[in-house]
């Protein structure tokens, strides 16, 4: 039983860190995109 919890848990964990990367770089890449659009105005 507690391999499965182990097993359970970091699969949890890995998941959750899977999403905060996922926003993370979703964040990052608007604020890319903003500065492109706001800050260049080149393009």
């Amino acid at each position: 039983m507690s391999l499965s919890y182990w097993e359970a848990t970091i699969y949890r964990i890995s998941e959750y860190k899977k999403d905060c990367f996922v926003i993370n770089l979703e964040r990052f890449w608007g604020w890319i995109v903003g500065l492109r659009q706001g800050g260049d105005g080149g393009e």
